[in-house]
């Protein structure tokens, strides 16, 4: 394989990870650090209502998500009461139904929303049907004076709405808009009669129902803005001031002129909104965020696997990067070790027994397994028999020291179980080999190397943040693996090495 072939393929890649990276990092929000806490607000509705032993059936509208103010954990207090939710064009439903109920009822609908933007911006929709405004007579008359005073001084069609609900914000009695609201003054009406205009200016105009989320309320009122269809999008403008966009601190709860509940058996029906503000883990608000607006990215990631299979790979995710940094010390570097992958493995069960424990036991074993290995040397075995006596002496030198360190109270001890057998026991006749070769202190030279290569991969293994990044962004270990590619066609010299090499380095000069 050519260099260039091999750049590319690291480039792509590269190119691939940074992808998804930036994709979850700035789209989906997900977030960089594991202890990020995001504001969010949980809004309850409490639906109160009289039943006369009646069947009832109450149709209330709930929020859907939107891009601004992504919507969870919607959950419902019904009693006896079934329910199904639904969606209805741009709205979605929940319908409440009972074969008979009698007197005060009371049923609960909570959910969770989270403010990803500063301001509802435009989004774009398919053409909604033309629906006419309805006037008639002395109604059709002021709507048609209003629409012919503010047409020619409108520039284009966001500065004719917001004109038009101006002449609304500022209608004096008496007036074409004074009639046209009748004699409600309430912000609905406001709303209701601002569509109604537009619609009959050819404009589809449609009322947009809310809850503030800008303080704590027991009790909070419905808020109330418009969206009018211009060009391909939804544009929202302020009915407080006429102005295009509104803040994002409120959670659109249904759109259109129809009321929050449609009953059936029921009277003297009663709708409390309830807001609280509280703090939620960014990494869960994320994940729930993309259930709901990218589901298939959140089915085809670590997120859709169980909790249990979801921690294995927590530590799993870490080995690729105890690996590299292997390479970087064994080819780079230049420490000596025993076994390919041993260092990483080892730094593996250093996760649960701690550093200097683990430094302590893993010495203590090899160091006994390594008396025995001379002891089993002289008797002249075969070396898989050899291998399978060492095998049986490891698991029970092991086995012993946990006993020992917990009658001791070192419950820390007991956590030498983790340690992989096999691993322990090809190190100890690799360890032999090299002794027996090269002499002790080369043996003892790549032990020491192991520890080092383990302590450091350790180090690195057990850090939070990047067990965090790694686990939210797998994609990360795109990166590692172009850095482990390149790595692959190092032939300079290990910076261990160079100090052999500074004698010839002298006689050059």
């Amino acid at each position: 394989m050519s260099s260039k072939h091999l750049y590319v393929l690291t480039g792509v890649l590269a190119l691939i990870g940074a992808a998804i990276f930036l994709y979850k990092a700035l789209i989906l929000n997900f977030p960089m650090l594991a202890a990020d806490l995001v504001p969010v607000w949980r809004v309850e509705a409490t639906l109160t209502f009289e039943a006369r032993g009646r069947p009832v059936k109450l149709d209330f509208f709930i929020p859907a998500s939107s891009p601004e103010m992504p919507v969870y954990e919607q959950s419902f207090v019904t009693r006896n009461y079934g329910f199904v939710t639904h969606s209805a064009g741009a709205n979605r439903r929940a319908v409440f139904t009972i074969s008979g109920a009698q007197g005060r009822q009371t049923l609960f609908f909570r959910t969770k929303a989270r403010r990803l933007k500063e301001e509802f911006r435009p989004f774009p929709a398919p053409a909604p049907t033309r629906t006419p405004s309805g006037y008639t007579g002395a109604e059709l008359q002021a709507a048609n004076s209003i629409v012919e005073l503010v047409r020619p001084r409108a520039a284009d069609t966001e500065s004719f709405v917001s004109l038009i609900i101006a002449r609304l914000i500022n209608a004096r009695e008496g007036g074409e808009a004074f009639l046209l609201m009748g004699s409600s003054r309430s912000p609905r009406a406001k709303a209701v009669t601002a569509v109604r205009l537009l619609r009959h200016a050819g404009i589809p105009a449609r009322m947009v129902n809310g809850v503030s989320l800008k303080e704590e309320r027991r009790r909070a009122p419905l808020v109330y803005w418009l969206e009018a269809y211009i060009g391909s999008n939804w544009v929202p403008f302020d009915l407080d001031d006429a102005n295009v966009g509104v803040e994002a601190n409120r959670l659109p709860w249904w759109r259109g002129a129809s009321r929050a509940v449609a009953a059936q058996g029921a009277t003297n029906i009663q709708i409390n909104f309830a807001v609280t503000r509280e703090f939620d883990q960014a990494l869960r608000s994320a994940v729930q965020h993309a259930r709901q607006s990218s589901g298939r990215v959140v089915d085809f990631s670590l997120f859709s696997l169980p909790l249990q299979t979801q921690q294995v790979y927590k530590i799993l995710l870490m080995v690729p990067l105890g690996i590299f940094f292997l390479v970087v010390l064994r080819n780079v570097v230049g420490v000596k070790a025993f076994g390919t992958f041993m260092p990483v493995l080892i730094a593996m069960a250093f996760r649960e027994t701690l550093l200097l424990w683990g430094v302590a036991l893993f010495t203590l074993i090899v160091g006994i397994g390594l008396a025995i290995r001379f002891y089993l040397e002289h008797l002249k075995l075969l070396l898989v028999p050899r291998l399978a006596v060492l095998v049986m002496v490891v698991v029970m030198v092991m086995m012993l020291l946990s006993v020992f360190t917990h009658q001791l109270g070192l419950d820390r001890g007991l956590s030498i179980s983790l340690f992989p057998i096999v691993i322990m026991t090809m190190t100890i006749e690799r360890m032999t080999i090299v002794w027996d070769e090269r002499g002790a202190a080369e043996a003892l030279k790549q032990a020491v190397g192991s520890l080092v290569i383990a302590a450091i991969a350790y180090a690195i293994m057990s850090n939070r943040y990047l067990e965090h990044l790694f686990y939210v962004f797998p994609e990360l270990l795109l990166f590692v693996v172009g850095a482990t590619l390149l790595l692959g066609r190092y032939k300079g010299f290990r910076l261990m090495e160079l100090t052999r090499f500074k004698v010839l380095a002298v006689r050059k000069r």
